[in-house]
């Protein structure tokens, strides 16, 4: 369904140029695209450190690190790039700064998320303002360019995601594992700590495809041996990290009442405008509105699915490696979050959306969301005018009128991107200084 034509990569030229705009509007002339928060601490300041041990023991993976917290075991850093390919790569560049390269990586790596996002969705409507502003709500999700300066590991595997997500539907048809593997093993590499959250994220959209194409059955188990030998090729990586993850908890006190966690409790504060969410304005609750009612099982499946996910507190607390409750773990949804909203979108240019029943949902999820929210004035302005922009849209029949709900995401996202503290370029220097 891709058939790209002259408007196809305008749109994404348009993307990629906001992004850098932006990036260039953040730093300006005396700042540099890095947190004064954890990035500008540890960050790049680790991974120099990685490479610095490297030159020392020619060792990839060194057991201990004598200049870290009074010497530990290297594997309690593996968070911050320990096995990264992409950091590894430095290693060949002994005169590259890692300050300089983290910056050069966090913006490669967005645009290359954009663009393939693009491609990733073009396989789901042939609608140009579709394919366009779904892929805007990608990037104005709250958590994908602001931790492209504040926690690079939160959305660094992304390109890897969305290449595994292509290539499940190649996987499908063809049956050909190696690229699969490969990209599922880079995911792992590249953040293990969200390759189970994106794991699953692969396995949603591979049962959904299966559902769209009538092949949901026994035989659909297949992807399993597929995820496996991806993880046991990173086990080299994995056995000793989660070694030292259990070492460093042992004997801690921090409980959780496990009755807590089965309990219900359906809240915004993991989906919506939070950096550490989903990050999803009310578009996305009423993309889950349109889906459930969709005929389309696939799309009343993955809304189902997420519903699950955000409901059940249990669910967060797993996916956080039973530490804690953080809605930093639905990160890796995005891509199929905003798969949701290019369906609304296009039953509302279609004309195929039942928009009464669509509010009525909207409005009991809203209700739920919204009991023990903070932001639910916010929600609710936004809520209102994404509302007139459809129903609006849908009476005069002007698709145009869409590009209005880029609104309340462009908001969201210049405040939060604005608001983080980025070092300045003085720093650098001193941190740099031989003497």
């Amino acid at each position: 369904m891709k058939k790209y034509n002259k408007m196809d990569y305008i749109n994404i030229l348009i993307l990629f140029v906001f992004f850098i705009m932006l990036v260039i509007f953040l730093i300006g002339s005396d700042k540099l695209y890095i947190s004064n928060m954890d990035y500008a601490n540890q960050h790049f300041l680790i991974p120099e450190y990685f490479r610095t041990l490297f030159y020392s023991t020619k060792d990839f993976f060194p057991s201990f690190a004598f200049n870290l917290g009074l010497g530990q075991n290297i594997y309690n850093f593996s968070y911050y790039g320990l096995s990264n390919p992409i950091i590894m790569l430095t290693y060949l560049l002994p005169a590259l700064k890692m300050i300089d390269f983290m910056q050069i990586y966090s913006i490669i790596s967005t645009i290359i998320s954009i663009g393939l996002f693009y491609i990733f969705i073009s396989k789901h409507t042939e609608n140009k303002i579709v394919r366009f502003l779904s892929s805007s709500l990608f990037l104005l999700a709250s958590p994908l360019i602001f931790h492209s300066h504040r926690h690079i590991m939160f959305v660094n595997y992304m390109p890897f995601l969305l290449l595994s997500l292509l290539l499940v539907e190649k996987y499908i048809k063809t049956n050909k594992k190696a690229g699969l593997i490969l990209t599922i093993l880079l995911i792992i590499l590249t953040s293990y700590f969200y390759s189970i959250p994106s794991i699953i994220v692969i396995l949603l959209y591979y049962i959904f495809l299966l559902i769209k194409n009538n092949k949901l059955n026994l035989k659909c188990t297949k992807i399993i041996p597929v995820i496996l030998v991806s993880i046991l090729l990173a086990s080299f990586f994995l056995f000793p990290t989660l070694k030292a993850i259990l070492n460093s908890r042992f004997g801690a006190n921090d409980t959780i009442n496990i009755l807590s966690l089965l309990i219900p409790n359906f809240s915004f504060e993991n989906i919506l405008y939070n950096t550490y969410t989903l990050g999803m304005t009310s578009i996305f609750i009423m993309s889950l509105a349109n889906s459930l009612l969709s005929k389309e099982k696939e799309y009343k499946f993955l809304s189902l699915a997420f519903l699950i996910l955000t409901f059940f507190p249990i669910i967060n607390y797993i996916l956080n490696g039973l530490m804690y409750i953080n809605g930093k773990v639905f990160i890796p949804f995005i891509p199929l979050a905003s798969l949701l909203v290019a369906k609304l979108l296009n039953d509302i240019i279609k004309r195929k959306i039942k928009i009464k029943k669509v509010l009525i949902i909207s409005l009991i999820i809203s209700i739920l969301g919204c009991l023990k929210y903070n932001l639910y004035h916010v929600y609710i302005i936004d809520f209102v005018i994404i509302t007139i922009i459809i129903s609006l849209t849908k009476k005069l029949n002007k698709p145009k009128l869409l590009y209005l709900i880029l609104i309340p995401s462009l908001i969201t996202s210049l405040t939060l991107n604005s608001n983080d503290n980025l070092m300045k370029k003085e720093i650098k220097s001193s941190q740099y200084n031989k003497e």
